[in-house]
């Protein structure tokens, strides 16, 4: 990985994660100022969890259908054939995983409401 980009993972998850945590204001009294709106480190997970199962159906399909377009219009070529299918196949693995990462934390309950 290059270094310019491990060095701003880093940083970025040292410093810019938790940057949240600073977000609201306190008046001195604990909790006084709370409303349901206040987003916790889970929440925020949770929204970044169904992102990427959402991004990564997505992208899925559209290999898929790449995949398939490619197949279609290879014209019998053995190389373009064999590269469409594992396009093909290497796009319905990543949708079992998504799916299957996504049915396993819901049936722990971990699910966004």
């Amino acid at each position: 990985m290059n270094k310019k980009v491990f060095h701003f993972l880093i940083f970025f998850f040292i410093f810019l994660l938790f940057y949240s945590c600073f977000a609201q204001d306190s008046n001195g009294e604990n909790g006084a100022n709370v409303d349901e709106t206040t987003r916790s480190l889970l929440s925020f997970l949770n929204t970044i969890y169904t992102f990427v199962i959402r991004l990564t159906i997505v992208i899925s399909i559209l290999r898929i259908i790449w995949g398939g377009i490619t197949y279609l219009f290879s014209v019998g070529e053995i190389v373009q054939v064999s590269e469409a299918k594992n396009m093909i196949v290497d796009a319905i693995l990543g949708l079992a995983v998504a799916l299957t990462s996504y049915t396993f934390l819901s049936l722990l309950g971990l699910t966004p409401p």
